[in-house]
């Protein structure tokens, strides 16, 4: 949190610069105005992150017409705010237009339109839609696999979110070997001393407890805990 405070004013007088050098309605303010939004997002200042990034969206839809990646971009960052915030219902329409947006810029393979995907597999999670929720975070991992072939940060971020989306849609029997997926990516990613590896080891625990194996959860609990503490 500290170095968001020490960012903000330094983010804020970079926007003040470039709006009083080139005018409201440049794109450089706009990207301004984006980064400016995603600080105060990061800082939990939702209310003025939003009016932010709703300024960004308004030049850069006057910039570069509605179907533009910046557009799609802030639609995202706009979204994310929104579901801070629990509007998430809101959220949703602008994730399905960015994905919109995407698809129609850089048709199905490409991995803007994975992410989109993902939001909004995350958003219907989110909101315990978990049936919906799976749908999406399925096509995001497929898609993913397409892009990124066996073993890539993207793809084992994928399988952990479809994961808890299927563990917590009542499905721990489908979810377990994802996580041991993950788990295996992320060793070969990352190596075994890692916060990554050690928070898949996490969710592979969380899975087995819920499933009953406690024996088991009780192992990847304590290898976890462990990679934790020598990491601190």
């Amino acid at each position: 949190l500290g170095l968001y405070d020490a960012a903000l004013p330094l983010v804020r007088q970079a926007y003040q610069k470039r709006q009083k050098l080139l005018g409201h309605d440049h794109e450089e303010v706009a990207s301004s105005l984006s980064h400016l939004g995603e600080v105060l997002t990061l800082k939990s200042d939702y209310a003025e992150a939003e009016r932010r990034l709703q300024e960004a969206l308004a030049i850069r839809r006057q910039s570069f017409g509605e179907s533009s990646e910046q557009v799609a971009t802030t639609l995202s960052g706009l979204a994310q705010v929104l579901s801070e915030k629990g509007e998430d219902a809101k959220a949703e329409s602008l994730i399905r237009q960015a994905l919109a947006i995407r698809q129609k810029l850089h048709g199905r393979k490409h991995p803007d339109v994975a992410r989109s995907l993902e939001d909004l597999g995350l958003n219907f999670y989110a909101r315990a839609e978990y049936e919906q929720a799976v749908v999406f975070l399925r096509e995001a991992l497929s898609l993913q696999r397409e892009l990124h072939g066996t073993v890539h940060p993207a793809l084992a971020q994928s399988m952990d979110n479809l994961a808890y989306a299927l563990m917590d849609g009542g499905k721990p029997e489908e979810a377990e070997p994802l996580c041991r997926l993950a788990l295996e990516m992320k060793r070969q990613l990352y190596g075994q001393m890692h916060p990554e590896t050690a928070a898949g080891l996490n969710s592979l625990g969380y899975v087995l407890e819920v499933r009953g194996n406690l024996e088991a959860a009780s192992r990847a609990y304590r290898e976890s805990l462990a990679i934790n503490r020598k990491l601190l």
